[in-house]
Formats: C-alpha cells, sequence, structure tokens
C-alpha cells in the first residue's frame, strides 16, 4: 500500500467517523419550562424536572451534554420573588450534578418577552460559585466545534434577527467562516411551517425547513411550539410542564441515545381538564369530575364550561372543598370558545411583531400609533 493510499484511507476512515460523531453520544434536549408561570407554580415545576426530567439515574448520570432551547422563564422576575428565589437554587443544584457528573451544559435564548436575558444566571452561579460545570450560553446566532466530541452545533436563538431571512444569511455566512457545509446538531428556538397553522401572515418569523435539514447531518431540536411533533430530522421538544387548559397534551423532553430518539414523558405534568358542563345536574358534574380524577390525589386545575345559569356556576366552592389539591373554575361555554380565538390571535400579532433596536424604536412606536389612533398621529 503507498502511502498516499494509506493516507486517503485514513482521511476516508476519520471522515466517516466525524459523520456518526453525534450519534454515539447521550443528548437530553428540552426547553418551553416557563418558571415563574402564572398558573403552573414554579415549586411544581421544579418538583417534576427532578423527578421526571433529571431523576438521579444511571441514565441521567450517562448523560454527555444537555441541551436547553429557550424560554427557560415566563416572564421577568422580581430579584426577591419566592420564585426567583426557587429558581436560582434549581439551577445551583443542577449545575452541581452536571459538573459532578461530567455533563455539559448548552442553553439557548428563548423568546424576550419569556426569557429577559435570565439564564445568565446560569453563567452567574457557575463562575461566583467556582461550580466548574462545562457550560455555555448562547444569546446569537453561533456555531460551536466541541473538539471532546468531535462535532459541530448551530444555535439559534429567538428573534436573533429581524426575519427568518436574515437569520439564514447569517448561518450561510458562519458556515463559510468555519469552513463547514454542514453541522451535526442544530439547537433552535422558534417554530417550521409544519408546527402552525395559517402562516402566510407570519411566514417571515418562520423558518425553512428544507434548507435547515439540508445543512444539519442529524437532528434539529427546536423550541417554541409546545407540541412534540417530529418531522424527519426536525425534532420539536414541546414544553416540559402543562402550563394552561387547552394544553392537555403529553408533555417531557427528548433524549437522543446512541442515534435513537425518544421522548421522555413528563408522568407528573400539571392536569389541566377541561369539562364542557352545559345542563347537568350537580350530581351529574360531580360523577363526571370523580371519573376524571380517580386515582390521582396529584394536584390540578378544573375548568367547566356551561351555559349562563346552568348550576356549574354555583358548585365551584363546594368542588373546592371535596378537593382541597385541586383548583376550579367555570366559563361560559361560548365566551371560552371566543377566548381561546383571541388568545391564538395575540400570540400569532405577538410572534409577528419585529424584534426591536435602538435604531428602529421610535419608528415602531410611530406605527403602533398610527394603527391605533391615526387621527391623534400628528399629536
Amino acid at each position: 500500500m503507498t502511502k498516499k493510499l494509506a493516507l486517503s484511507e485514513a482521511i476516508s476512515a476519520e471522515i466517516q467517523l466525524k459523520e456518526v460523531a453525534a450519534l454515539r453520544l447521550n443528548i437530553a434536549s428540552l426547553s418551553d419550562i416557563h418558571f415563574n408561570h402564572p398558573n403552573t407554580p414554579t415549586e411544581f415545576i421544579i418538583r417534576n424536572i427532578n423527578r421526571y426530567v433529571f431523576p438521579d439515574t444511571p441514565e441521567t448520570r450517562a448523560l454527555d451534554i444537555i441541551f436547553i432551547g429557550g424560554d427557560v422563564t415566563d416572564s421577568l422576575m422580581d430579584f426577591a420573588s419566592n420564585n426567583a428565589v426557587a429558581f436560582r437554587k434549581w439551577v445551583s443544584e443542577f449545575l452541581r450534578y452536571c459538573a459532578k457528573h461530567d455533563i455539559m451544559v448548552r442553553i439557548i435564548e428563548g423568546t424576550p418577552l419569556h426569557d429577559w436575558g435570565q439564564s445568565i444566571i446560569f453563567v452567574e452561579e457557575n463562575e461566583n460559585h467556582e461550580i466548574g460545570c462545562d457550560l455555555k450560553y448562547f444569546t446569537d446566532i453561533s456555531i460551536e466545534h466541541i473538539a471532546r466530541y468531535n462535532i459541530d452545533v448551530l444555535y439559534i436563538p429567538d428573534e436573533a434577527r429581524p426575519t427568518t431571512h436574515i437569520t439564514w444569511n447569517v448561518v450561510q455566512q458562519l458556515l463559510l467562516e468555519n469552513g463547514l457545509e454542514k453541522v451535526d446538531l442544530a439547537i433552535m428556538h422558534g417554530a417550521f411551517g409544519y408546527q402552525l397553522p395559517n402562516i402566510e401572515e407570519i411566514k417571515d418569523k418562520i423558518h425553512d425547513e428544507e434548507k435547515y435539514c439540508s445543512i444539519v447531518r442529524h437532528y434539529i431540536f427546536i423550541g417554541h411550539v409546545h407540541q412534540h411533533r417530529p418531522n424527519g430530522k426536525i425534532i420539536p421538544n414541546g414544553s416540559t410542564d402543562r402550563l394552561r387548559h387547552g394544553e392537555e397534551d403529553i408533555k417531557g423532553h427528548v433524549r437522543l441515545n446512541k442515534g435513537e430518539i425518544t421522548f421522555i414523558p413528563n408522568l407528573g405534568a400539571m392536569r389541566y381538564i377541561t369539562l364542557e358542563v352545559p345542563g347537568m345536574s350537580a350530581d351529574e358534574i360531580m360523577d363526571l369530575v370523580e371519573k376524571r380524577l380517580a386515582g390521582n390525589d396529584d394536584i390540578f386545575q378544573i375548568r367547566l364550561l356551561a351555559n349562563t345559569g346552568d348550576v356549574a356556576f354555583g358548585i365551584a366552592k363546594r368542588l373546592t372543598s371535596m378537593y382541597p389539591h385541586g383548583r376550579f373554575d367555570v366559563a361560559n361555554i361560548d365566551k371560552a370558545s371566543k377566548k381561546r380565538e383571541r388568545i391564538t390571535m395575540r400570540e400569532t400579532k405577538v410572534s409577528n411583531l419585529p424584534t426591536l433596536t435602538k435604531g428602529n424604536l421610535l419608528e415602531e412606536w410611530c406605527k403602533e400609533i398610527l394603527d391605533a389612533a391615526p387621527d391623534r398621529y400628528d399629536q
């Protein structure tokens, strides 16, 4: 065998190893945790993470990397609030566990109106207390070569650029700068077209699945949409816990274990139960509630949907006394349907807002005034 042939075969073998490097790892991917949520208590979310996401088991200790894909928090927290204290305590314990078991942690920024840059607390806790976790927090579009595992990872936080077209151009430039045609994995916060209905009005905020699948060798782990609906290489994490009525599907996180994708359910996720009870008697409603809660004493939230004047509107207190570990509320069935439509419209509108910068803040503010009160714009 000539030296050139031997070198060629060695290069070929190295390329083949590179192409499967990520598939030899144990990876956990989660997002949309939403600490400080107004509905699901932060302490409850932490309990479920410790029990069902990262329990102290051989499988958890064997993880190589944990990717957290944004929306760690739901809103801006008061530093002295109970939720902020609980969050910081969990961050410290989580990082110490990862450092102890040599697990890398990589975090990206989620939706600005949720995260508010608060994941910097991970960095502060790690540095200030010298925890020693292999941790990085990405607030801008980045490509990282993780030399330890010989993999390249693309990170795309939410609303990193005003449009997804500009985001794609930045990704192309980063690939060029890094001498890459593909990355092994992508960690994103945002949405692809197949995940959302009626995307025509927000198409400049939707990522192109074909383009990203063409540059990602293995998997794209994406957060933002709370449902776990994989599509080929695209693996949405879904939300870690249930956060409101209407999110009654299974919650959890994703594992990549030696090349195999598995969705790990959060078996303790908050139960949001919506029961339509128009015209039903008090006894019928109580029987229905009893059937839905049978065999489970964990906390819950039940919403009864009824017609105006139904007995359901007078039974909530009685049900609360019977099931003190839960919360009941009653809503008009027609108004509840319209409210769901308004929430959907509001979320679509929020997702269609431009990214605010110092350069466009005044311009966008003027547009909002012009839309809201055109007759007073000149004032």
